[in-house]
């Protein structure tokens, strides 16, 4: 039942499986190299990170720790000063708002005081120009007076002037407050 199998093929299996064995080992000794090389050149990255990254790592570590506490101290510091400057901002609005209270006061007063002032000042103007005006326009009412009767001399003694007399009869009772002169009247 079975049929004989040459032996040619088992030596062509075994040959065929030692060239398979071969091919294995030689992969694993090119392996073997490379992670030989790799462990070469990791184990000089480890030295350097180890001689110099340690180090400075250990040096952070202490600093951290230092600027701890130096942190929480100006933290509380920056809380406290915000609660002055707050205080402080509430105090400097009342005293603000308390001046500008009184300069408003101090304001209006000032007002009254220029307006009273400014008032008198006309109220002094009006009685001085008044006190002045009346006095002069009798004063140039008498004056007028005066030259009519002048001029009604003049006429009786030769030259008559008419028009000129009626002028300053007019001109007379506009300032003394009185009606025509009866000397105007007089030919």
């Amino acid at each position: 039942m079975s049929p004989e199998i040459p032996p040619y093929v088992y030596l062509l299996f075994t040959a065929a499986t030692a060239i398979g064995v071969l091919m294995q080992a030689g992969i694993l000794l090119g392996l073997f190299l490379a992670f030989r090389k790799l462990q070469v050149k990791l184990e000089v990255i480890l030295n350097h990170v180890t001689e110099n990254a340690l180090p400075m790592i250990a040096s952070s570590k202490v600093t951290l720790e230092d600027l701890a506490p130096k942190i929480k101290a100006i933290s509380n510091n920056l809380v406290v000063i915000s609660e002055t400057v707050k205080n402080e901002s509430q105090t400097i609005k009342v005293s603000v708002d308390d001046v500008l209270e009184k300069t408003r006061a101090q304001t209006a007063r000032v007002d009254e005081m220029v307006s009273g002032t400014l008032d008198g000042i006309t109220h002094a103007s009006a009685a001085i120009q008044h006190g002045i005006s009346v006095p002069l326009r009798q004063l140039n009412g008498l004056l007028t007076g005066f030259k009519a009767g002048l001029d009604v001399l003049r006429s009786k003694s030769g030259d008559p002037r008419p028009a000129e007399t009626s002028r300053y009869s007019d001109a007379a009772s506009k300032y003394s407050g009185s009606k025509a002169s009866p000397v105007a009247e007089v030919d």
